[in-house]
């Protein structure tokens, strides 16, 4: 009597190797799909306006805002900042000084694959700060706060300090899309 081989052949192999990375791909594609959450946005700055009203001159920055990530996000709030730094309050120690401003489009829920505009309105005609305090906070920046669904803090700070009263060509990198940066709470320094 012949003893039963414990070896198998190429081809009764080759199924097994082909059932195995079936599930190895289905088993990626449902963590993918399913479990993680990638959060992930652009916010791209459109159009620069002014109106000319009785009240004044204002500034109107129109931006959009994609949401690319498998979540919704919320944006909070949105401030425009004179400032030491171009990286904003969650990614630099220095002071912000926040610029009257008004967008009645915040806050939002921006949800997965959709995109929204905002308006962004500032008076230009109006003088908030001296000369000095201008000087000392050279940088100008659009801060949003935005959270996604599973509680992450994030934001996204465009740097405006280019964008003069004069047109500033389409090759300059202030229209470039910018992208939401996770914010990473830091240790207070208070004792």
């Amino acid at each position: 009597m012949k003893e039963p081989s414990l070896t198998l052949s190429i081809v009764e192999t080759l199924p097994l190797i082909f059932s195995a990375v079936a599930l190895a791909v289905s088993l990626t594609a449902l963590y993918f799909n399913h479990f993680r959450k990638k959060t992930k946005a652009l916010l791209v700055l459109n159009n620069r306006l002014f109106d000319a009203n009785e009240y004044g001159t204002e500034r109107e920055l129109s931006y959009t805002i994609s949401n690319l990530g498998n979540q919704d996000i919320f944006v909070k709030e949105i401030n425009y900042f004179y400032g030491n730094s171009p990286l904003g309050p969650f990614h630099h120690d220095s002071a912000f000084l926040d610029y009257p401003s008004t967008c009645i489009e915040v806050p939002m829920i921006v949800k997965q694959g959709e995109i929204k505009s905002l308006m962004l309105k500032h008076k230009v005609s109006e003088k908030f700060f001296t000369k000095e305090i201008e000087k000392k906070y050279e940088y100008r920046i659009v801060f949003l706060e935005v959270f996604s669904a599973d509680g992450k803090r994030y934001d996204f700070v465009h740097d405006i300090t280019e964008l003069a009263p004069s047109h500033v060509g389409l090759d300059h990198p202030i229209w470039k899309s910018v992208g939401l940066k996770r914010v990473k709470m830091r240790k207070s320094k208070i004792a």
